[in-house]
């Protein structure tokens, strides 16, 4: 199956084609169950060759068969399934061998399939096809390897999400609203004479069209932070209790901790969830004057994932915090709330907690997941850093395009280039639709 970015680089160089392919469809092992997938032509005469019924079974009726090699003796046995054109994954004849999951049974078996023609399948082919095919958009297609890639249970959820077709509406609603402005504007313009009706005024259509992109684009932004994960990074004085703290958030002894100052010199990271959202989590360095080499770019480093983390986790334990540069959200934990006997929990926007005896640890979690805009009970499709790029772009050409709505050719230009990129993200509009937007709603050719 397609890893993440897999399939815009297959779409340009690929044509839609009949040529049998094969590939292992379970992950390489020793297991119970392996399948072989099977995709495109003749599929008839394939199956003749390779399993002992020595024909297809009828459509999705799961069936038990030796699968055969030259001499017609077994290899294993197993059971196929037949998916007919166009009612299969790829929109082609699909066959699918279950058989036993031994890498030996496995490679034989594939190895077979190859020499009765087959040609061993690129990464992501299978999906491709089914994109060219028309059984996926391309939204769709990448939701399947967000989905199979997916590490958090809100990950997975929005991915499905995705998969299902409801990124896939919201930018095809999105794209016909604009499209039939567009239709409008140009009739305005070329039709000057004509009496020709529309809806509301452009202006205020523009609105409404920029506030919906913008709130499209914050979901996706969202979207890409459940696919992608945020990077936090832990900061404070030595001894402040950073690395006890990373220890309660990844549930393990993950860094040495220890009442010497600086035991930290080298970054620790971790992959967590909190509460859904995926998040790589760094245990850095203390940071105080230090004449110690090794220290010193211990420290160094800490203020280098300051910097460039989404998230910086402040750690403040009643002596006070350093000075630090960050381009991201900043979040002031007050820690060795144990030692002063105050409450745990969220309190102007400080969260307060023991990392020692973890109290206040799920305070934190909630509080990480609420910046992250993500939730347990609600979370949004998947989305792709393309797809927010698009986004950014659709709706600076729509900003562009209100601005100069009073000169309607200008407005017209800067909604094309709006189309333009906002297609990109499925490929369900092009100028051809829009002429037949314009066609079927004015009697443009009497």
């Amino acid at each position: 199956m397609p890893s993440s970015g897999t399939l815009p680089a297959l779409l340009p160089a690929v044509q839609a084609t009949n040529e049998l392919i094969a590939a292992t469809a379970t992950p390489p092992g020793i297991g119970g169950v392996s399948v072989i997938r099977i995709s495109g032509s003749d599929m008839a005469a394939f199956a003749k060759k390779i399993l002992s019924i020595s024909t297809l079974p009828p459509p999705r009726v799961a069936t038990r068969t030796a699968f055969v090699n030259s001499n017609h003796q077994p290899l294993d046995d197993g059971i196929c399934l037949y998916f007919q054109a166009p009612h299969s994954f790829t929109g082609q004849d699909v066959l699918e061998l279950h058989g036993h999951g031994g890498s030996a049974v496995v490679r034989s078996v594939l190895t077979r399939c190859l020499e009765l023609g087959a040609r061993l399948a690129e990464p992501g082919e299978f999906t491709l096809r089914a994109h060219l095919n028309g059984k996926l958009d391309l939204a769709q297609a990448e939701a399947l390897a967000d989905l199979i890639n997916a590490n958090s249970a809100a990950a997975a959820r929005a991915a499905v999400h995705s998969l299902s077709g409801d990124f896939s509406k919201r930018a095809q609603g999105l794209s016909e609203k604009l499209a039939k402005l567009r239709a409008d504007m140009e009739a305005l313009m070329d039709f000057a004479d004509e009496e020709i009706s529309t809806n509301e005024a452009p202006t205020h259509r523009l609105a409404e069209l920029l506030e919906d992109a913008s709130n499209f684009l914050e979901q996706c932004e969202q979207g890409t932070r459940l696919s992608t994960g945020m990077t936090a990074a832990i900061i404070g004085h030595p001894n402040a209790g950073k690395s006890s703290l990373l220890n309660q958030l990844c549930r393990e002894n993950a860094a040495i901790v220890t009442s010497i100052p600086g035991t930290t010199r080298d970054p620790v990271f971790r992959d967590i969830e909190a509460n859904g959202l995926t998040l790589r989590i760094v245990d850095t360095a203390g940071l105080r004057d230090s004449t110690n080499v090794i220290e010193r770019e211990g420290i160094t480093r800490a203020h280098a994932e300051a910097e460039k983390a989404d998230l910086v986790l402040l750690i403040d334990d009643g002596k006070g915090v350093p000075e630090i540069t960050v381009s991201g959200t900043l979040l002031r934990v007050r820690n060795k709330i144990d030692l002063d006997e105050m409450l745990p929990g969220v309190r102007d926007g400080v969260v307060y907690l023991s990392a020692k005896t973890g109290t206040g640890i799920e305070a934190l979690r909630t509080e990480i997941a609420r910046i992250g805009s993500i939730t347990e009970v609600s979370a949004p499709f998947s989305a792709r850093i393309r797809h927010v790029d698009a986004l950014r772009q659709s709706v600076a050409h729509l900003r562009q395009s209100h601005a100069n709505a009073a000169q309607m050719e200008v407005a017209a230009a800067w909604l094309a280039s709006a189309q333009r990129t906002l297609e990109s993200l499925t490929g369900a509009f092009d100028d051809e639709d829009l002429l037949g937007e314009i066609f079927s709603r004015f009697c443009v050719g009497k």
